[in-house]
């Protein structure tokens, strides 16, 4: 029988991407499933993105690698494309690629409003109705210190 345990993620991620003859600012509200498998393993699934994961042995590293593996599409996105239209295209179809862990993700998140007793106590609380999935691509005329932001992962309630 399974024990495995699904986190509904809510993923702030900010990055400033280079591309040919161009700078992008990208901007993305996303969600993704943690799953702790019985195995002892953590797996992060993207939902909005769908097209991306990440794993680990612990929760931790099994989020850095999930958005470095998100940053490494946007990268490869930046490097195939020849304009900053055509980058901000394809980010935005890549971002709208959903993932059928969608419904888990809102059976977990079900799950977690009834339940007082969840884990992963080290990362902050944040209702899942304030963060709507979405992103926002610009391009960077003027280079402002305002652009560095570290992002933020939340347990969505």
């Amino acid at each position: 029988m399974s024990t495995e345990k699904m986190f509904p993620i809510l993923l702030q991620f900010r990055d400033v991407v280079a591309g040919n003859g161009f700078v992008a600012h990208v901007l993305m509200d996303g969600r993704a499933l943690l799953v702790a498998e019985d195995d002892g393993d953590h797996w992060v699934y993207g939902v909005k993105p769908g097209a991306v994961a990440g794993g680990a042995a612990d929760v931790s590293t099994a989020l850095t690698e999930f958005q470095t593996q998100y940053r490494s599409v946007l990268f490869a996105i930046a490097s195939e494309a020849s304009t900053f239209d055509e980058f901000k295209r394809e980010v935005q179809a890549f971002f709208e690629q959903t993932d059928s862990d969608d419904e888990a993700w809102f059976k977990a998140l079900d799950e977690v409003r009834k339940s007082k007793n969840v884990s992963l106590d080290d990362l902050p609380i944040m209702s899942a109705d304030l963060v709507p999935s979405k992103i926002r691509i610009a391009e960077v005329v003027q280079a402002q210190p305002a652009m560095n932001d570290l992002g933020q992962v939340s347990r969505a309630a």
